[in-house]
C-alpha cells in the first residue's frame, strides 16, 4: 500500500498510493507519534500493521488539517486510545470540504467514523516529549498546521505545500483557505531554511519548491488583481503564466489551478 522513506533512526515517512498521500511515524523510547493518518482502510490498517510492529503505544496523533485523506483513519488507532491533536477551526474544514474535484462520485466519507480532537489548539501547542511544535499556518484550509522538530531540523506542511513523485508539478491550491495567508505561510516557511519539509503529498523537499510555489501564488494574485481592477472576465490568468517556466508544464492536478480561480471569484 505504502512505500516506506526512513527519514532518520526515529522518523518514518510512509505515502501511500491513493495521491501520494503521506503519514508520518515518530518514534521515542515509550511511544509513537502519527502525523496524518490516511484515507483509506486499507492505508490506514496498514499503518496501524507498521506502529504495531513497533511494540509501542501510539501516544498522540497530530492531523495537519481536517480534509478527510489526513484525518479519516484516525478510527483504527482507538485500541491505542490516542491523544487526537488539531487546530480549533477543524470543524470548519470539515464542513467546508466538498467532492469538488470529481464531483460526480459519491462522497464515501462518513462522519460518524471521524474520531474527533481531544485537544484543540488557537496558536501553538508544544509536544516536549515528541521535540515538536505545533503551529497554526492558515492557507491551504483554516485550521491548516505546520509541525517542527529542532532535533530533526523539519517541517511537517500539510497540505500547504505538495509535491510529486516523479517530476510532474504539484501546485498549491487554496479553495477551502485563504490565498494571502498562504502566501505569507510559504514565505514564513522559506525563512525558516529547515534542513527538509516534508508536504502533505509527495516527496520530502526543501526551499526550492517553496519558493516555486511562492511564485505562482504571487503570479496569480497579482495577475487576478490587475484583472479585477479593470473589470475584465474570461480572460483569467493561465498556469502557464503563474508558475515558473523552467518548471514545465505537466502539472499533478490541472483541476487545482481551476479551483483557485474559483475561489477567487468567489472572494472578490
Amino acid at each position: 500500500m505504502y512505500n516506506i522513506i526512513q527519514i532518520s533512526d526515529n522518523v518514518s515517512l510512509l505515502q501511500a498510493k491513493n495521491s501520494l498521500l503521506n503519514s508520518t511515524v515518530i518514534e521515542n523510547e515509550d511511544g509513537l507519534l502519527i502525523i496524518d493518518s490516511l484515507l483509506l482502510p486499507k492505508d490506514s490498517k496498514d499503518l496501524y500493521q507498521f506502529c504495531l510492529e513497533k511494540k509501542k503505544p501510539v501516544k498522540y496523533i497530530i492531523n495537519t488539517h481536517w480534509h478527510s485523506d489526513h484525518c479519516y483513519g484516525n478510527r483504527f488507532f482507538d485500541s491505542y486510545k490516542p491523544i487526537i491533536i488539531a487546530q480549533e477551526s477543524f470543524w470548519q474544514t470539515i464542513e467546508s470540504e466538498k467532492n469538488v474535484i470529481a464531483p460526480n462520485k459519491p462522497n464515501i466519507i462518513n462522519k460518524k467514523l471521524l474520531r474527533l480532537p481531544h485537544i484543540t489548539f488557537s496558536k501553538s501547542l508544544q509536544i516536549p516529549e515528541f521535540d515538536l511544535i505545533i503551529q497554526h499556518a492558515p492557507g491551504h484550509s483554516y485550521d491548516s498546521t505546520r509541525i517542527y522538530s529542532s532535533q530533526e531540523d523539519i517541517y511537517w506542511t500539510g497540505d500547504n505545500l505538495l509535491n510529486s513523485n516523479d517530476g510532474r508539478i504539484a501546485i498549491p491550491y487554496f479553495y477551502w483557505g485563504d490565498p494571502h495567508a498562504h502566501l505569507a505561510e510559504l514565505k514564513s516557511l522559506s525563512e525558516k531554511k529547515p534542513r527538509l519539509i516534508i508536504p502533505g503529498h509527495g516527496l520530502p523537499c526543501g526551499l526550492a519548491k517553496v519558493q516555486k510555489d511562492m511564485i505562482y501564488l504571487q503570479n496569480l494574485l497579482l495577475q487576478y488583481s490587475k484583472l479585477a481592477s479593470l473589470c475584465l472576465e474570461g480572460d483569467y490568468p493561465s498556469l502557464e503564466t503563474c508558475y515558473p517556466k523552467e518548471a514545465g508544464q505537466d502539472f499533478w492536478v490541472e483541476k487545482m489551478h481551476d479551483l483557485n480561480l474559483e475561489k477567487l471569484k468567489m472572494t472578490k
